[in-house]
């Protein structure tokens, strides 16, 4: 990785985004954690307390398209990491919201 590389990573709290962000934080690299969810308890299980330290939480929603971009202007974001997505159940609850997060 280059030192000017910078990650976000959405959907950072669920299964696969804590291992993202655990391998990224290992490897040095700049990176933002976007989630709805406020708590990494999935992060805290597969990372150290220095490895956690090295990546910033940020709760917000992929679906506010001007926040998401803003926060890629500020953090100088090279690299997006899209894991944000609702599983079958939550789909088919709410077929629209599955839509927007998992496809628009």
């Amino acid at each position: 990785m280059s030192e000017a590389e910078r990650f976000l990573v959405t959907g950072a709290l669920g299964c696969i985004g804590a291992w993202v962000l655990r391998n990224l934080a290992r490897e040095g690299v700049p990176t933002v954690a976007l989630d709805v969810g406020v708590d990494p308890v999935r992060p805290r299980m597969v990372m150290t307390p220095d490895e956690l330290s090295r990546v910033q939480f940020v709760q917000g929603d992929i679906r506010n398209t001007e926040a998401t971009v803003a926060l890629v202007e500020e953090h100088s974001i090279t690299h997006i990491v899209h894991l944000a997505g609702l599983q079958v159940p939550a789909c088919r609850a709410n077929p629209a919201l599955g839509v927007q997060v998992n496809v628009l």
